[in-house]
């Protein structure tokens, strides 16, 4: 018996012994965690910090008047939260964050601006805001972002003291605006076309008529040009031959329009055509050249300048390159570029004032923002300016790009020197 005894113990223990390989080389059961073994050298690991998420809020016209030129924007929205999240995001105080854009339709009115203002701010409780453009929807934002101390860079300005001014301590200014656009266009068209004496002009009747006419007129009478006719126009216009009539009516020189979107620029551009004009046209405005000329046609589209990026010229700026090579992999069409790039002009400089301010108070990246002196912008460097000429240091001037429509094409011309806005 005690044979047969120690005989069971021995196979007992050979039984064991081949089983426990296996043992020790199974899962867990599911729904317990595993620990895993000590690091070697007595190391202790620190799992990495949560990424976080700093919203920006975009108030766009995703439908209604404005929505093709916004539909570029919002594609511009996509491929700049894509660019800056691929370079790491931004870090505060060693949190690290990726950048959200959030959409709201503002529907191309001043009461949707409100609203998607308010949508952005109470619901989405977004502290920053990049845009938007028109000037009723700039001031639309700015009733619901100024009060709540949101801060915003807006795409454009028209010299309304309502859009941004000393009332409006919260936001700040693009380097792509009326202001910006006028010196460039005209020291071009004294450089290219010498013999250019009278010029007729237009822009829009948006409420910036008050304001940007006399600064307009003063800067074409002190570069020596007589002004022979001013057209203002509605943003309902569909028909522009009536606009084009009047702006030859006393045989201009050349013809310069400022604001209003490709669809008036080129839709002015082409009735003035058809009717025979010959002379030079001056876009003082950043309007998408190519889709200018898809509204204007290839056959009457030559001798109009205009500020805007030709996206495959050599000349463009290593970030702009970048950007199109995103947008081409998202399969957007290279057309849109121009309208990425100026989207990228207000978000950019606003996240690196975020990140230089080193805090999500918009109060604290205010004061920082207005005397951080220079920023990056995609066109080159930027400088925080205009207090003389807004009463508020909080707009950002940098070179301005400038292209041609030249026989049905769009043509690269040069980088301008960033215009001195006091």
């Amino acid at each position: 018996m005690k044979g047969k005894g120690l005989l069971i113990i021995g196979i007992c223990i050979v039984l064991v012994l081949a089983v426990l390989p296996f043992m020790t080389a199974c899962p867990a059961p599911q729904g317990e965690e595993t620990t895993p073994p000590p690091p070697t050298g007595g190391e202790t690991t620190t799992p990495p910090p949560e990424v976080k998420i700093l919203k920006i809020g975009c108030p766009r016209c995703v439908t209604g008047f404005y929505s093709e030129a916004d539909s570029l924007a919002i594609q511009g929205d996509k491929l700049f939260e894509k660019w800056i999240n691929e370079r790491g995001g931004i870090t505060i105080n060693g949190q690290k964050y990726n950048i959200q854009m959030v959409i709201e339709d503002i529907k191309g009115t001043a009461d949707g601006a409100v609203a998607s203002a308010t949508s952005l701010v109470y619901e989405h409780e977004v502290k920053f805001i990049s845009g938007p453009a028109v000037p009723y929807m700039v001031e639309g934002v700015g009733t619901v972002s100024e009060p709540a101390e949101v801060l915003r860079v807006v795409q454009y300005n028209c010299y309304l003291p309502t859009e941004f001014g000393p009332n409006t301590p919260y936001t700040f200014l693009a380097p792509v605006n009326s202001i910006i656009g006028t010196e460039p266009t005209l020291d071009y068209l004294k450089e290219v076309y010498p013999d250019v004496k009278r010029i007729a002009w237009s822009l829009p009747d948006d409420g910036s008529i008050p304001y940007l006419r006399p600064i307009t007129e003063a800067a074409l009478e002190k570069a020596g040009y007589e002004i022979v006719e001013f057209v203002g126009w509605a943003h309902t216009t569909v028909d522009w031959m009536p606009t084009a009539t009047k702006l030859l009516a006393s045989e201009p020189d050349a013809i310069m329009m400022m604001n209003g979107g490709p669809a008036a620029t080129g839709g002015i551009f082409k009735a003035i055509r058809e009717q025979g004009f010959t002379g030079p046209v001056a876009a003082a405005a950043p309007d998408n050249a190519y889709a200018l000329l898809a509204v204007a046609g290839a056959p009457v589209s030559t001798d109009l300048f205009i500020h805007c990026i030709v996206p495959e010229d050599p000349d463009m700026t290593p970030v702009i390159n970048e950007i199109v090579e995103l947008g081409l992999a998202a399969g957007y069409d290279i057309t849109g570029a121009p309208d990425w790039i100026r989207v990228m002009c207000a978000t950019w400089p606003l996240v690196q004032a975020i990140e230089e301010a080193q805090s999500t108070d918009p109060a604290v990246v205010k004061e920082v923002f207005e005397k951080m002196g220079s920023v990056e912008t995609p066109y080159g460097p930027g400088t925080i300016c205009g207090l003389e000429t807004y009463g508020i240091k909080h707009a950002i001037t940098a070179p301005q790009p400038l292209c041609a429509l030249d026989n049905g094409e769009v043509v690269w011309i040069k980088w301008q020197p960033a215009p001195a806005i006091p």
